[in-house]
């Protein structure tokens, strides 16, 4: 009963487009707090938009949905950068003292011939 509640409407609250979701409305309601700080100041800022609660849903919801999608791809991408790892330590043996030369930051190395 409890893993297909939370599969049926907990899953779509927290997922990656939810996620995007809610910080698309927290950057338009940043948006519009600043505007109303502008023409009315603080305190009405505070009373209109920060101490409402749909600002702090807003809030929780997008503070869940990140920790939720960190916790589901966590291990995703732990083994992509294991793979990469391999690979970077496949490939590194084989540059030579040329590609060194041409892939240093500065510049001024020698390239040797």
């Amino acid at each position: 009963m409890i893993p297909g509640f939370f599969k049926k409407y907990m899953d779509p609250l927290f997922s990656t487009k939810a996620a995007g979701v809610y910080m698309i409305i927290f950057t338009a309601v940043i948006g519009m707090a600043t505007f109303i700080e502008n023409d009315f100041g603080a305190s009405a800022t505070q009373k209109v938009v920060f101490k409402t609660w749909w600002f702090e849903l807003t809030l929780v919801l997008f503070s869940l949905s990140i920790l939720a999608n960190i916790s589901r791809f966590r291990y995703d991408l732990y083994f992509v950068f294991l793979r990469t790892r391999k690979k970077i330590a496949n490939v590194v043996p084989l540059i030579t003292k040329n590609e060194v030369a041409l892939l240093s930051p500065s510049g001024n190395s020698t390239i040797y011939a």
